[in-house]
């Protein structure tokens, strides 16, 4: 470009949940990998049109989030920060490495594997930006590329933040997987990008007329006032038990093939036309057994799932399918299943239909926009937001990350000394630094690994993983 470009921050990422909140996927792989390839094919993609704003600086004017995209990237104006460390030691022996599980289960059951935060100086470098304020103060690229070298392996962790892209930007379809095309040469395959310099979402709600259809679940929106009264109750007890931990689960893929088997035969015999349900459906189900396992059985729960937005909007807002243009942006919502601690702490099965149901019938461009109208009306603001729910609830939100197909992100060509074949990773961990939203009660499905088994992050209050480690101990199917 001949001179820098201004781009108003679009309306889904200036919403106030992603202020503050830094988003990091963390690569592991078994090989020894050149940290300025990786670099250098990151510096590739970012500098091409139509990606450029993933290297634009965020600026703060006249009341409003911009982006500031450079003329031209350079050694004073990097496209992406970037940091390696090397450690001339094995992983088994580095104090946070040692920590990651081996790609092999010790049995064939859902086990606690390990706490997260031992793993942050593999995640981001030490001086890594906290809050959204001091990436404008310091005027740095949005976007970091943090790796560490080992004689025996490498992590690679991308960060970025929140209100720059969301998982599914983040993944394969996204940000990693045309990363991946460059490192590999495949350039001319990387996919155009659409909603650059324009926001696409803007007129979500808009589509909803007064006559369509309501929205499917318009009876459990809650007043301001219900609204304000679930966000006070959540930020005392933020207030009065601020500690958090994160947890690494283990689910092996035969466990989810089974508890899918017999969630299928629970379902066939309620009926003339049996509910389908699929893996991550019944993963979602499950888990949220234990992720409620501190609440009372009548507690009311807002089963809340991520729903990426795209395919639903394709040729509406965004443009058709078959045109495979990327959306570098936030384009996620939540979809909801109404139920109780109790009820999720019996069969599964149910729970899993209704959350397919809800996929089903509220996923639809129709009834997102009946949605936005009735309690996202205009995503950045909080006073026009309103809880899809009890106000004496907690919300249970759960992200299945599975087709963002982290695990087949293939970084061959960067392998020192060479590889055959693809060189993919055995693990990966993600991170969210958040200083305006507590991450409690969220849970992440991370993927499934080239064994099949799926990998499981979740958040709860402080002293809560023991009783869920317990009730897993017991776990058979």
């Amino acid at each position: 470009m001949s001179k820098p470009q201004i781009i108003p921050m679009h309306s889904y990422d200036a919403m106030p949940v992603f202020a503050n909140m830094v988003l990091t996927i963390m690569l592991k792989y078994d090989h020894v990998l050149d940290p300025i390839m990786l670099k250098n094919a990151m510096v590739e993609l970012v500098d091409r049109d139509g990606w450029r704003k993933l290297g634009a600086r965020l600026k703060y004017e006249k009341g409003n989030f911009i982006y500031h995209v450079p003329a031209a990237f350079s050694e004073a104006c990097p496209a992406i920060t970037f940091s390696h460390v090397h450690y001339d030691t094995p992983m088994a022996e580095h104090p946070a490495a040692r920590n990651i599980p081996t790609s092999r289960p010790a049995h064939d059951r859902p086990t606690v594997v390990m706490d997260l935060e031992p793993l942050a100086p593999l995640v981001r470098r030490a001086d890594a930006p906290a809050t959204r304020r001091e990436f404008i103060d310091r005027g740095l690229p949005q976007l970091e590329l943090h790796v560490v070298t080992f004689r025996d392996g490498t992590t690679v962790g991308v960060s970025c933040l929140h209100s720059l892209l969301d998982g599914t930007a983040l993944g394969m379809s996204g940000l990693l997987g045309a990363w991946m095309l460059v490192l590999q040469g495949r350039g001319a395959e990387v996919p155009e990008t659409c909603g650059f310099d324009r926001d696409p979402l803007r007129n979500l709600a808009a589509l909803h007329k007064p006559s369509d259809p309501p929205y499917r679940h318009a009876r459990q929106v809650s007043s301001l006032l219900g609204s304000m009264v679930w966000a006070l109750r959540r930020a005392w007890e933020v207030w009065c038990e601020p500690a958090e931990e994160t947890r690494m689960v283990r689910v092996p893929g035969r466990f989810v093939e089974r508890l899918r088997q017999t969630a299928l035969e629970r379902l066939a015999g309620g009926g003339d036309k049996p509910a389908w349900v699929s893996e991550g459906d019944v993963l979602v189900a499950w888990w949220s057994r234990y992720a409620t396992l501190h609440m009372p059985p009548s507690r009311p729960v807002m089963l809340t799932i991520a729903y990426n937005m795209r395919k639903a909007l394709a040729g509406v807002l965004l443009p058709p399918a078959d045109e495979r243009k990327v959306f570098l942006s936030n384009c996620a919502t939540g979809l909801m299943v109404h139920t109780t601690a109790g009820a999720l702490a019996g069969d599964p099965a149910p729970t899993a239909a209704e959350v397919r149901r809800s996929l089903q019938d509220t996923g639809t461009a129709e009834q997102l926009a009946a949605m936005h109208a009735a309690c996202l009306p205009d995503p950045r603001s909080q006073l026009t937001s309103r809880l899809v729910g009890s106000p004496w609830g907690d919300m249970l939100i759960c992200s299945n990350w599975t087709q963002a197909e982290f695990f087949h992100i293939d970084v061959a060509p960067a392998v020192v000394g060479g590889a055959e074949g693809k060189v993919v990773p055995s693990f990966i961990s993600y991170r969210t630094d958040s200083r305006a939203w507590a991450m409690r009660n969220a849970h992440i499905i991370e993927g499934k690994d080239a064994q099949g088994d799926y990998w499981l992050a979740g958040t709860l209050r402080k002293g809560l993983w023991d009783r869920v480690e317990a009730a897993l101990e017991s776990e058979r199917l």
